[in-house]
């Protein structure tokens, strides 16, 4: 009996149980499916976050190239407008030698010179180049280099009248070149020789034409003088390598020298090199990694910055623009341009016109110095660099 009453209350409530059962999986079901909704929205945040910064990635990687081609853009600016500035000083340079050169040509005290020097080279009669290099070259007291510093033998030393108008001319021609940085001072006569020199190149008392030490540039510019008499007032001669002084880059302004109206001789004075070199770097604190030089429009060789070739080991990254021709195909001009190295080099470039001379004054900064404007801004970069590393 008492198991019958036992069975029948189980059968009884068996149902109830069964049905809490279900009601609890339901519940457990409904909690995992919130959890999963509640990952899923925190996924989606996460995703909205990493797609956002992946943005500002992109962002920050598009403005720094567009803060580069403007950096760029504002140094060209800035090189051209040196550029233009230097041009308009070295012009001012050649109008002032023109000035003194000029001056000093018509000065009686250098016709004077020219006719005496003349008339102590006509006595010597013949072999005036060796009997005056071994004067004022060989047995000159003084080292290479410093030549200009001897004025002449003492009377009873030499007794030639050349001597004599050596010492009393050569004081005043050596302090105008000195004062002035000019390199040489020539007196020329009409057939051609050389029969007065400051500094006692290896041309001296030697005949400029057919001369293999004479400068083939020399005997032009001289020649176009005499030819175009009186007409022709002065030439330029452009600088190039002089084969008396070891092809040292040497250039002439050069004028005819006139008494009565009536052609004497010529009068050459060397440029002033390394006060044109200087004028092409302005500053004092200049930056090694820009250089400013230039090169003739025909020839392309290097025409003024020569300090960059002599003194290799301070302007070690010194290389000249590759593909002169078609980068220089205009009057003046800016761009981003390959070395003879093949590196990217920031270019200014602009013609430049004097009597004879025809060169492009070239600014050249180096993608080195370029790469050190885009670096000053480092919180940029850093940031750029938090950026990419958050959504790797």
């Amino acid at each position: 009996m008492k198991f019958k009453t036992l069975l029948f209350i189980v059968l009884l409530f068996l149902p109830v149980y069964a049905e809490a059962g279900e009601n609890r999986e339901i519940e457990r079901t409904i909690e995992n499916l919130d959890k999963t909704k509640n990952l899923i929205s925190e996924l989606n945040k996460n995703l909205e976050l990493c797609t956002a910064q992946c943005a500002i990635k992109d962002d920050l990687k598009k403005f720094q190239a567009e803060l580069k081609k403007d950096l760029n853009n504002i140094k060209l600016k800035e090189l051209s407008a040196k550029n233009n500035y230097i041009s308009t000083q070295l012009k001012q340079l050649f109008k002032d030698i023109s000035t003194q050169v000029n001056s000093i040509a018509s000065n009686p005290e250098t016709i004077k010179a020219l006719k005496e020097f003349s008339i102590g080279w006509d006595e010597m009669k013949v072999n005036q180049s060796a009997r005056l290099q071994k004067l004022y070259i060989s047995e000159n007291p003084y080292r290479i280099g410093q030549k200009e510093k001897y004025d002449g033998a003492s009377n009873n030393q030499s007794n030639y009248t050349y001597n004599d108008t050596h010492l009393k001319y050569h004081p005043l021609f050596r302090d105008f070149i000195l004062a002035n940085k000019y390199y040489d001072f020539l007196l020329i006569d009409l057939d051609g020789n050389i029969i007065y020199s400051v500094f006692k190149e290896l041309d001296f008392a030697t005949n400029i034409f057919g001369n293999k030490l004479s400068s083939p540039l020399l005997q032009e510019g001289i020649n176009e003088l005499k030819n175009n008499y009186p007409a022709k007032k002065s030439i330029l001669i452009d600088i190039h390598p002089y084969p008396a002084s070891s092809n040292a880059p040497m250039g002439y302004f050069a004028v005819p020298l006139e008494q009565e109206n009536k052609l004497i001789g010529f009068l050459a004075v060397g440029l002033p090199i390394d006060k044109i070199d200087r004028l092409l770097q302005p500053n004092d604190d200049y930056n090694h990694n820009e250089y400013i030089y230039a090169l003739g429009e025909k020839d392309r060789e290097l025409k003024a910055g020569h300090k960059y070739l002599i003194n290799k080991s301070m302007y070690p990254e010194f290389s000249i623009i590759a593909d002169q021709k078609s980068l220089m195909n205009s009057d003046f001009g800016e761009r981003i341009w390959p070395n003879q190295e093949g590196k990217p080099s920031l270019i200014s470039y602009r013609n430049f016109r004097f009597d004879n001379i025809n060169w492009y004054i070239m600014i050249q900064l180096s993608e080195e110095d370029f790469n050190q404007e885009i670096c000053k801004y480092d919180s940029l970069s850093n940031l750029l660099e938090f950026c990419t590393a958050s959504t790797d």
